[in-house]
């Protein structure tokens, strides 16, 4: 059985993360998102509600958070391959660098997905932005999930 990684922090979750995870659960058994507790980053939801709002989006997938190195986890849940997107040129040397170590370290291979140019702009900060600046999120997360992340974040509150 091939069993699949996509890990990432998902603060929080966008319409790009969830077109990621739609085309990775396509090339594996089994997708496991996995939600990193990233201690250089300073998150706006807790862990748990990170996870919580994926798995309301995603609630046929496998949802668990972990700290620690991603490639950890990954020997630990014998998974066969990590899934990384990517959205620009950008993302690219430091994704290249990550997949590089995380084969030394474990022989797992890393698989890259081109991001979907509708979503290449997107980011988790920008939503940060835009919610606190009171701007409505609908095309730029999942509809079930935009009002949570638009009241954690908007000035009215």
């Amino acid at each position: 059985m091939q069993r699949a990684l996509l890990a990432g922090t998902f603060d929080p979750p966008t319409l790009g993360h969830l077109d990621l995870i739609d085309r990775a659960s396509k090339v594996c058994d089994e997708l496991i998102i996995g939600v990193a507790l990233n201690p250089a980053k300073q998150s706006s939801f807790s862990l748990q509600q990170r996870e919580a709002l994926l798995q309301k989006l995603k609630p046929q997938l496998k949802v668990t958070s972990f700290a620690g190195l991603t490639v950890e986890f990954a020997k630990q849940h014998r998974i066969s391959f990590l899934i990384r997107g990517l959205r620009s040129i950008n993302d690219l040397e430091r994704e290249l660098q990550l997949a590089v170590t995380n084969k030394q370290l474990s022989e797992i291979e890393t698989l890259f997905l081109p991001g979907n140019p509708l979503y290449a702009h997107i980011s988790s900060s920008l939503i940060r932005e835009l919610a606190f600046n009171n701007m409505r999120l609908h095309q730029l997360v999942p509809a079930l999930i935009e009002e949570e992340i638009y009241q954690r974040f908007c000035l009215k509150n």
